[in-house]
């Protein structure tokens, strides 16, 4: 069971780890989800700068990520001094999960959150070659035609689409080996992606239901920050 309100809890896997260890692993736009104790804010943004080991500097959301029009008082109202956080953060194939108090809010130029550094962190290894559930549509090409399909699941190296054979014009078993592109949005609001595929397995379900095994033609950071955003929500459990 998790223990709410307190995201340095020990899971099985979990360790703790010093600030000197992790400032260490810190990369610069590092993937950070945001989340107030009491989950009524969850936002994901990038490390955008750390003054040793006192600030941790990371964009703030965006009104669209808030569900406002705008958010300058929004701001004030919710990112005032000493508030604290729950941050998960990526760096170097680790999750660090810890507290975070406000300092500051920055409003000029870029909008940015200045917190304290965390002494008390938690860390688990990241887990490269995971293949999760999702759910996302997708536009697929395969020369001129154009069908709809639905990613079920994603790893680093590939995927796996379903969708009714009755949209595809053909037989699918010619589409074996071949290229697929898919066109879609990992998450609403966000730019369109394009990802070429090469099909490495059909399966046929029912008359309806057709199955496609699909492994990605090169590296796409764009699933990377996908698949880094589905591991720091499935950690939400543990860590809040």
């Amino acid at each position: 069971m998790a223990n709410k309100g307190n995201p340095t809890a020990s899971g099985p896997s979990n360790k703790s780890i010093s600030p000197a260890s992790m400032l260490a692993k810190l990369n610069l736009g590092a993937t950070v989800q945001v989340s107030s104790l009491d989950g009524s804010l969850t936002y994901l943004t990038r490390l955008i700068g750390v003054d040793s080991n006192k600030v941790l500097i990371t964009a703030l959301p965006t009104p669209k990520q808030m569900k406002k029009e705008s958010v300058d008082v929004v701001y004030d109202n919710i990112f005032f001094p000493e508030k604290v956080f729950v941050m998960r953060l990526i760096a170097q194939g680790y999750i660090f999960a810890f507290q975070s108090q406000v300092i500051a809010v920055n409003y000029s130029g870029s909008k940015l959150l200045l917190s304290s550094f965390p002494k008390n962190i938690q860390s688990q290894p990241l887990r490269s070659d995971a293949r999760l559930p999702c759910a996302l549509s997708a536009s697929c090409h395969y020369k001129e035609q154009i069908f709809s399909a639905v990613i079920t699941d994603i790893s680093q190296g590939g995927c796996q689409i379903q969708f009714d054979p009755s949209l595809f014009s053909g037989a699918v078993d010619t589409l074996k080996d071949q290229i697929l592109q898919l066109t879609l949005r990992f998450h609403p609001g966000a730019e369109t992606e394009k990802l070429n595929t090469n099909v490495s397995s059909i399966n046929k379900i029912t008359n309806h239901e057709v199955t496609i095994g699909l492994s990605f033609v090169e590296a796409e950071p764009s699933v990377n920050h996908y698949l880094e955003s589905l591991q720091l929500g499935e950690l939400s459990s543990i860590f809040l």
